[in-house]
């Protein structure tokens, strides 16, 4: 199963005092593409190092567009495996697992490939990387491209940054795109490593959470079908 979500940011091109992230925080790595007079900068966490006392998968900080920033963090701090019984799991986001890694960073032709990339099938596992192939034979990819933490590909449209991670059997996808344009696409994903309840109907549910701060905090508005929320509020679509 997989989710997707884009959003738009919409700012000037070029700013005289660009700001830019410093990433100096613990578990905090710097991202910058193109890597030459970047359009987008901003820091990252993988998940073992992410916040909140569970974890909270790929988590982004301070992003900035062409100088400008445009939130100050986003990551999924709730995670829920909600079973048809009724029964249902917070998991947990913090436990790093491998994954296929890219070719190189800098316009990869072999992308990252997740638990969530390679289970195409909803009734057969793909086990641990380099993951089973439930369409032929043998292996996805070659044991020696596993990896664990973030992978970063530069492309010349989009910079993509791509995570694994896991809650015991369950296998969980992070996944951004931030593109030249000022679209940001996060994506997460789910899988199952080795079987476990895979015949059970269950649901997973994932809650990003994003703090928007268009080139710094004040002034602040947000709106609800075209009304100002001067105070929090909830609301169901």
């Amino acid at each position: 199963m997989k989710i997707i979500i884009s959003l738009i940011s919409v700012l000037a091109s070029t700013n005289a005092f660009a700001g830019s992230p410093t990433c100096a925080g613990p578990g905090e790595t710097k991202v910058s593409w193109p890597t030459d007079n970047p359009i987008w900068e901003f820091c990252y966490l993988d998940p073992a190092q992410s916040s909140a006392t569970r974890g909270s998968s790929l988590e982004i900080r301070d992003a900035y567009l062409n100088g400008y920033l445009v939130f100050e963090r986003s990551h999924v701090p709730m995670l829920f495996a909600n079973y048809t019984s009724g029964t249902c799991y917070r998991d947990w986001k913090d436990t790093n697992s491998e994954f296929l890694q890219a070719d190189k960073v800098e316009n990869p032709t072999r992308p990252a490939y997740t638990t969530c990339d390679v289970s195409t099938s909803e009734t057969e596992p793909v086990y641990n990387c380099p993951f089973t192939d439930v369409n032929g034979t043998g292996s996805v990819g070659d044991a020696a491209d596993c990896v664990t933490g973030v992978q970063v590909e530069k492309y010349d449209d989009k910079v993509v940054i791509t995570t694994n991670h896991s809650a015991a059997w369950y296998k969980y996808s992070s996944r951004y795109t931030f593109y030249a344009d000022g679209r940001i696409q996060p994506r997460f994903g789910f899988g199952n490593s080795d079987g476990t309840f895979l015949g059970t109907t269950h649901w997973h549910h994932a809650y990003w959470r994003t703090n928007f701060d268009i080139d710094g905090p004040d002034n602040d508005v947000a709106y609800s079908n075209d009304t100002e929320m001067a105070n929090e509020f909830i609301g169901m679509r």
